[in-house]
């Protein structure tokens, strides 16, 4: 817990110290050119004025350079928000956690997506872990869907209160994109259960003409030429209980017809 303070510490009063060199540094130039101390005072008053936000902008440029965007949640939230949920399960929690690890300073990053059966669960890292890892929930709809693991980078200050807006920001984020990469692999898994069923279906009909139907009119076919050959031969009794036969076949094949 000493650690990160010092550090921070150590930064500020480098910081303050250069801009107090470069501050007397012009004043003392301001000083010589000037005729009188009042107006040496005057001018040196406006140079640190116009030093001021030079020193804030500074302090924020090493602050962003060593911890990343932790100060700026927005930043990190506006960046989430561009990936796109509709890539494949895996590549979008790996481009989510790269994003973390840039703009956070990261050493280690993963993520858990919880599912309702072991085939469901999907997991992505990057980095080494060492140590104990900061978690977030991710939680969408009132639901807790998975976890997210993030280590700051060996000899960077790890997360403390003042970051619980980032990570608050960053969970419920995450979450929302967790949520949509799931609602986009159930679709995905529904389409595929629609095109097994219609192929199965397909062949299922298929299966019925070659099988069932393809004979039947076969032999209705056969029975006609029977027919034909018996109104040739005899007085025509013997043609019509084959006739008889031959309709009652017809009006079943006519049946099978409509069910298929």
């Amino acid at each position: 817990d000493i650690e990160p303070t010092v550090r921070r510490t150590l930064l500020q009063a480098l910081v303050a110290t250069l801009v107090g060199i470069v501050f007397v540094a012009v004043a003392g130039a301001v000083n010589l050119a000037s005729d009188t101390s009042f107006e040496a005072m005057v001018a040196g008053g406006v140079v640190a004025l116009l030093l001021l936000p030079v020193a804030v902008g500074i302090q924020r440029t090493v602050r962003r350079l060593l911890y990343g965007d932790r100060a700026f949640p927005g930043r990190v939230v506006s960046e989430l928000r561009r990936l796109d949920p509709l890539t494949a399960p895996t590549e979008a929690l790996e481009e989510t956690l790269r994003l973390l690890a840039r703009r956070l300073r990261l050493s280690y990053a993963s993520i858990e997506v919880f599912g309702d059966a072991g085939s469901d669960r999907i997991e992505a890292e990057i980095g080494t872990k060492r140590g104990r890892s900061t978690t977030i929930d991710l939680v969408a709809g009132g639901t807790t869907l998975g976890r997210l693991h993030l280590q700051v980078a060996v000899g960077r200050d790890p997360f403390g209160p003042g970051d619980r807006r980032l990570l608050a920001d960053v969970g419920s984020q995450v979450g929302a994109l967790v949520q949509a990469v799931s609602i986009n692999r159930e679709l995905q898994r529904s389409r595929q259960r629609l095109v097994s069923a219609r192929e199965e279906e397909r062949r299922r009909v298929r299966r019925d003409l070659h099988d069932g139907l393809g004979p039947s009119l076969a032999t209705l076919a056969m029975g006609l030429d029977s027919v034909r050959d018996l109104l040739e031969e005899d007085s025509g009794r013997r043609a019509a209980v084959l006739l008889g036969q031959l309709s009652d076949q017809t009006r079943a094949e006519i049946a099978e017809v409509r069910r298929l």
